[in-house]
């Protein structure tokens, strides 16, 4: 996810994230304080743990117990008002079979506990990898799973506001103006009206993973295993999850959108959830929204990385990004892929 605050890999640990330069467990836990945490839980015994390297954020270990693997996630931010959606939402999910970790409950109900002053979730590990090269069939199970997990989470009855929505926008611009380079600054100009403007869209909305990256997507022998890190989850508009997949996962190397790509990723979520055509008409200006929240984010991460403590959520570049976003031919309307209508 775009914080990188979990990780739920059952066993193939070494396969995530390892070009970063800041990789660290931030908390280390003695096995008894491990031992301590699992009397509140009714997982079986420990047998073994290990920190996971690849912890951004937080800070993540693997355990095994005479019952199952789990990845304890100690969360090194203070507690958030938004682990309720976060962690119902998971376990909703879960139960309804899509393949999302399940969140396990202490012997007191609860989806949460604490550990050296700070709040932790067990998660049951899942198998599998992500894959950085996706072909079609990836694209179109990728489609097929968006579509099944916006319809599994229609009557969840929660709701959180977009962590990456109106707001944040005007914060995050307040704060970098004084502080950024003048060409940044015109680019700046130009993404903000978009960002705030599109709130105020009439279309579907219900519940988005709002970070559908290459990175949060496991397969295990070609087929989707795994769906990770809700952290972003949120209420808002459903196309921005199908925007934000097409933007990571259907460009060539040098940055072309892949029609055949698109049109399996899209026509896949398609037989699932028909886009309205109000939603399709909506399509180019979503690719620029999208390009452009993850260009602020990007730029955040530049200026305060200590405390926005994220990590870009995919290797292109702000100047790649922007031409993307001013290109009329990158993303054309989805009416151009008959095979989607």
């Amino acid at each position: 996810m775009l914080c990188r605050t979990g990780f739920y890999s059952n066993g193939n640990i070494s396969t995530q994230r390892t070009d970063l330069n800041s990789l660290a467990v931030y908390t280390t836990l003695a096995e008894w304080q491990v031992h301590l945490l699992l009397q509140e839980y009714n997982i079986g015994d420990l047998i073994s743990f290990e920190g996971i390297q690849q912890g951004i954020s937080n800070t993540n270990y693997i355990l095994e117990t005479t019952q199952s693997r789990f990845v304890l996630t100690l969360i090194e931010q203070p507690l958030s008002t938004s682990f309720p959606f976060i962690f119902n939402l998971m376990k909703a999910l879960s139960a309804k079979g899509l393949p999302c970790p399940e969140i396990m409950e202490t012997e007191q109900g609860s989806l949460w506990s604490f550990l050296s002053g700070k709040p932790i979730v067990l998660a049951r590990a899942m198998p599998g990898a992500s894959l950085f090269s996706p072909t079609c069939s990836h694209c179109a199970q990728l489609g097929e799973l968006l579509g099944t997990l916006h319809l599994a989470a229609r009557h969840f009855p929660l709701q959180r506001n977009n962590p990456l929505g109106r707001q944040w926008a005007k914060t995050t611009a307040a704060n970098l103006l004084p502080v950024i380079a003048q060409t940044e600054k015109k680019t700046l100009e130009a993404f903000l009206p978009l960002l705030l403007k599109v709130s105020d869209m009439n279309l579907p909305t219900g519940v988005i993973h709002g970070d559908v990256f290459r990175d949060n997507i496991f397969f295990e022998q070609g087929v989707i295993s795994a769906v990770l890190d809700f952290y972003f989850a949120c209420t808002d508009m459903l196309i921005l999850d199908l925007a934000t997949s097409v933007l990571d996962w259907c460009q060539s190397p040098d940055g072309r959108f892949e029609t055949n790509k698109v049109t399996a990723l899209v026509t896949a979520y398609q037989k699932v959830r028909p886009m309205t055509p109000a939603e399709i008409r909506a399509w180019p200006l979503m690719m620029q929204v999208v390009i452009a929240r993850f260009w602020l984010l990007r730029l955040q991460c530049k200026y305060t990385p200590r405390q926005t403590n994220q990590m870009l959520p995919f290797s292109r570049s702000p100047e790649r990004m922007q031409a993307m976003f001013a290109s009329t031919e990158a993303f054309p309307a989805l009416t151009c892929y008959a095979e989607c209508l």
